[in-house]
């Protein structure tokens, strides 16, 4: 009779953290929330999606050409002109939002939004006048897959990738003329290593990328459980 009790008991016990590793097992799908920077976008390839084959977007029509043309000859050779010269080109960074739903410990599906800017300045080489000032906005929207190949509570690697819209806006100043254009075109991220560090709050960076959102991106981000 003790040894049949003790049997049970030993049953008991083993069933018991069997059905507590199962429920440790189980995976609680979450909401992600992250914010991030980065570097070496490709934000100029995506613009040449809507771009004449003249180099400049089609909605400046010849204004553009022959407003420039009226003053350094072909446009097409304006950049590598003697008689001008370019200041530094100024990039804000590929800035992100984005939100992902962790449906499996190895897939998340979610959206990104993307802005990235940049400004540069053109002189004159011997009076040192600014004769152009460009300045370009782009605006990125991209659904998100996230595939999760080591997932724990403390780090998590993973690979993802999106496809989406694009949206540029473009200034330019031209001898005290004002040029506008904008269009639409495609957007894309690749991103064959990512790492996040920490549970609720963590920390991420996400290398060997390539698209809008950098080569590089770094940030920051919070989750909780769905239920």
């Amino acid at each position: 009779m003790k040894t049949s009790i003790k049997s049970l008991t030993l049953i008991l016990m083993l069933s018991l953290c069997q059905m507590a590793a199962a429920q440790g097992s189980i995976f609680t799908p979450e909401h992600e929330f992250r914010l991030g920077i980065g570097a070496y976008p490709l934000a100029e390839s995506m613009d040449y999606f809507f771009r004449s084959k003249d180099g400049y977007l089609g909605s400046y029509g010849g204004n553009y050409g022959g407003a420039y043309e009226g003053l350094y000859g072909n446009t097409s050779n304006h950049y590598t002109s003697a008689l001008t010269y370019t200041g530094p080109r100024i990039f804000t960074g590929s800035i992100s939002a984005s939100y992902t739903y962790n449906v499996l410990s190895w897939l998340s599906v979610g959206a990104a939004f993307t802005y990235a800017g940049d400004s540069q300045k053109r002189y004159d080489r011997v009076t040192d006048h600014e004769l152009e000032k460009n300045s370009a906005n782009r605006f990125y929207l991209m659904p998100m897959v996230r595939f999760n190949y080591l997932n724990r509570p403390l780090i998590r690697l993973y690979s993802q990738v999106g496809v989406g819209i694009s949206y540029m806006h473009e200034k330019k100043h031209i001898n005290g003329n004002r040029y506008v254009a904008s269009g639409c075109g495609t957007a894309a991220q690749v991103t064959l290593l990512g790492v996040s560090v920490g549970k609720k709050l963590f920390g991420f960076a996400e290398l060997l990328g390539t698209g809008v959102q950098g080569s590089v991106v770094v940030g920051i981000g919070y989750k909780f459980n769905a239920k």
